[in-house]
């Protein structure tokens, strides 16, 4: 993927100056990410898949007019000096006028640029995913075929039995080498742990021969077929960077993707599950990542009560609530403070979290599953760009 970084100027603000608020804006971008051109350099343009237009000051819509007709997603980066946003406001208007797509970034200071570069990296991370599916019979799924068909993804899939065949080939020092990394983040006791290990063991191994960097796995008939969860699994995987969804769940998949880059954190699959008496939702799922909570540890999985599930406190005290709608083609979000988590109550899955979002929440949830992922304003930024960049 290529993005293109353009800056405009007009030369009646004195190079010096601009140059040197180009320089303050290079800076704080990864340098793998944009390829940046000169001053009123317009070049790239035409292969590019984003192009992020920096006006360094007044006096320059007429020249992003010129970049914005190339028809390329470009979003328009102002400040707060020299007329750059009034700049900015007046190509906004002219391209909304004429059907193109803009989207208008304002700071103050360079180091606000970070929301926009954590979208621009979880809208990149989002276009190149490689995906192992791990469903019944080994073949891909609708659900798959239409992520698929939204974002371009790479699908693989494999059976239930090959997680059994690569698991269940672990020597006991491999599996002791497993648990002990478990045993870093949760209190893993109990007599099968070492089988619910082994899956995440086989996880791992195969995400490796996939080449893959996301993994869904349609969980509940293999619980039924072989009395254990991949909970355990699932969350693992997840602290470990490989967004990982359970119930054949793609539409999470893209939230747990999303959430690393946004927040530098695993997001959390949660059922929304009612509301409590002062009117506050409730919460729950059985695969938190660990490194999301504190006092984590392995208990009975909820509908089943076979081993194992995972809960924890979640440490974070304002989250980050969303879900995109069943076609893709809207996003929902809340900001939520956390009034409290844990194995709350035996009656929901084990991880628990109540919230002050209300029963508002009815009339805006796109959906059951939300990711839960923790609040910072840059990460908030971040979603609002990689919204607009998926349309």
């Amino acid at each position: 993927m290529e993005i293109v970084g353009l800056f405009l100027a007009s030369e009646l603000h004195g190079e010096s100056y601009y140059r040197k608020v180009m320089e303050s804006f290079r800076e704080v971008f990864p340098k793998d990410l944009v390829s940046f051109s000169d001053v009123n350099e317009v070049s790239g343009v035409e292969d590019a898949d984003i192009v992020l237009l920096f006006l360094l000051t007044g006096g320059t819509s007429r020249k992003a007019k010129d970049v914005i007709k190339a028809g390329k997603p470009t979003i328009l980066i102002t400040h707060g000096k020299h007329n750059s946003l009034p700049s900015g406001l007046s190509a906004k208007a002219w391209a909304e006028a004429n059907g193109y797509n803009v989207y208008l970034y304002h700071v103050e200071s360079p180091e606000e640029l970070i929301g926009l570069i954590r979208g621009l990296k979880a809208y990149k991370r989002l276009k190149g995913l490689r995906i192992l599916e791990i469903t019944s019979d080994g073949k891909v799924s609708e659900n798959a075929k239409a992520f698929s068909g939204v974002f371009g993804s790479k699908v693989y899939a494999i059976s239930y039995e090959r997680i059994k065949e690569v698991g269940w080939s672990a020597s006991e020092n491999e599996i002791k080498e497993f648990l002990a990394k478990v045993r870093v983040l949760i209190n893993a006791e109990g007599e099968k742990v070492r089988d619910v290990v082994r899956i995440y063991y086989a996880l791992r191994k195969l995400k490796d021969e996939y080449k893959a960097n996301a993994i869904v796995i349609d969980c509940f008939p293999f619980v039924v077929k072989y009395r254990l969860t991949p909970c355990l699994a699932v969350a693992m995987m997840n602290a470990e960077g490989i967004p990982t969804a359970c119930e054949d769940d793609f539409h999470s998949l893209l939230m747990l993707t999303i959430s690393y880059e946004l927040t530098d954190s695993p997001g959390w699959i949660a059922n929304p599950s009612g509301f409590t008496k002062n009117g506050e939702l409730k919460l729950a799922h059985c695969t938190i990542a660990p490194t999301l909570g504190r006092n984590c540890s392995l208990v009975s999985h909820f509908e089943s009560g076979y081993p194992y599930a995972v809960t924890c406190e979640i440490k974070y005290d304002r989250l980050i609530i969303g879900r995109v709608s069943l076609d893709y083609s809207k996003l929902s979000y809340f900001v939520a403070r956390k009034v409290g988590s844990g194995l709350l109550e035996e009656g929901l899955c084990r991880t628990q979290l109540v919230v002050d979002i209300g029963r508002e929440f009815l009339e805006k949830a796109l959906g059951n599953h939300h990711v839960v992922m923790p609040y910072t304003p840059e990460a908030l930024e971040g979603l609002k760009v990689v919204s607009w960049l998926l349309g």
